[in-house]
């Protein structure tokens, strides 16, 4: 079988054709919108196309780099080199973003929460994604969501934030009410652990604490009040003016 040689001509015929794929998959994606999921496949087929959807930037980059390479190995491998030390940023902002799409990719209409913004994902790029809110359109890169953490909200961007005021009964939590706290959560099938759950100590002689958690959705906030209560957690309501012990804060942790 004849193989291409790596010349500048075969070089600029795989670019023109790649850019032809990259930009057929565009016009279906805009002209038909879910045009994957129209297909007469099975739903597993269905996913992996969309998978490799979302690969399709980073699968073109890599053959276009090795093709360019082939043509002259030194120096275009010095060339290489140099592009990617200076758009190191760029580069980490787009594999991290491989990695978000290809989680998000797999909810047909993602919502999402980073900090203060909160919406629909409503487009991704190379470099970061769009949501859209009421109050507009709203551009989070992919290097800030990694950096500051997301969590996926319900269809519709249901707030699944829960904060709470506990008090531990010792004789069911035992004396190290917090370590007890922290296996509990390790092990809760309800939280988002793309936010860790945030315990704080509020009164170390009463076995008071201040549990910030993100729910996977808002339904599960009653059976995880519920799991609480049967584990020696009751929910009090805070006292006025009772400031917080900054010094006596612990955020729960999973063990491998």
């Amino acid at each position: 079988m004849e193989t291409i040689s790596p010349t500048w001509t075969s070089w600029i015929l795989l670019l023109a054709a790649l850019i032809g794929l990259w930009l057929l998959v565009r016009f279906l994606e805009r002209t038909f919108p879910g045009f994957l999921r129209a297909l007469p496949l099975p739903p597993r087929s269905i996913l992996v196309l969309r998978l490799m959807r979302r690969w399709l930037p980073l699968l073109i980059l890599l053959v276009l780099s090795w093709r360019f390479l082939l043509i002259n190995p030194l120096p275009h491998g010095l060339f290489l080199l140099l592009a990617v030390l200076g758009s190191f940023q760029a580069i980490q902002s787009f594999f991290l973003g491989w990695a978000i799409r290809s989680r998000l990719v797999l909810y047909p209409d993602p919502w999402l929460r980073c900090g203060e913004i909160s919406g629909r994902v409503d487009r991704f790029g190379l470099l970061g994604l769009e949501v859209v809110n009421p109050q507009g359109r709203h551009t989070l890169y992919y290097s800030l969501l990694g950096r500051k953490g997301y969590s996926l909200l319900p269809t519709g961007g249901e707030d699944t934030f829960l904060e709470c005021l506990l008090e531990a009964e010792e004789e069911i939590t035992g004396t190290n009410a917090g370590q007890t706290l922290s296996d509990l959560l390790a092990l809760c099938p309800y939280t988002d652990w793309n936010h860790p759950p945030l315990i704080r100590i509020t009164n170390q002689s009463r076995n008071q604490f201040l549990l910030r958690v993100n729910l996977l959705t808002s339904r599960f906030e009653g059976a995880f009040r519920t799991m609480l209560s049967e584990s020696g957690y009751r929910s009090i309501q805070p006292e006025v003016d009772r400031p917080l012990t900054d010094s006596s804060t612990s955020t729960a942790r999973t063990s491998d």
